[in-house]
């Protein structure tokens, strides 16, 4: 399946800081087994997919902002040491460019996937 990702995280994805993505998956389409593809999230060339790996796991996400900020993997809270691994690993330098993106993208209350292709886990 193809994931389509902004440039600025194609070096993260191949040095591997990036270890997963978080996405919304009304259809369930994202599961353990897919083989995934990265390509510029403007292009339409399959020339210009790359293999990135399969999907390992996946693990439910919620991020509130609505008061605060929590985080709730697999429904449960995760720590403020596990937030900082998170948008890290996802592959944002810092908190602020995260919970702004996410904001922006999906308001204050997002629910969706982590969609991982290696082992981690939170």
């Amino acid at each position: 399946m193809i994931l389509a990702f902004k440039w600025q995280f194609k070096e993260k994805i191949l040095d591997g800081s990036k270890i997963h993505t978080i996405r919304r998956d009304n259809k369930n389409r994202w599961n353990r087994g897919n083989i995934i593809y990265f390509t510029n999230e403007t292009c339409s060339d399959i020339n210009n997919y790359f293999k990135i790996g399969e999907c390992i796991n996946t693990q439910k996400i919620e991020i509130m902002q609505n008061v605060g900020l929590t985080i709730k993997v697999d429904d449960k809270y995760i720590s403020k040491d596990q937030i900082n691994s998170l948008f890290k690993n996802d592959g944002f330098d810092d908190l602020i460019d995260f919970l702004i993106f996410f904001n922006k993208n999906y308001g204050q209350h997002f629910t969706g996937k982590i969609i991982h292709w290696t082992d981690f886990k939170y």
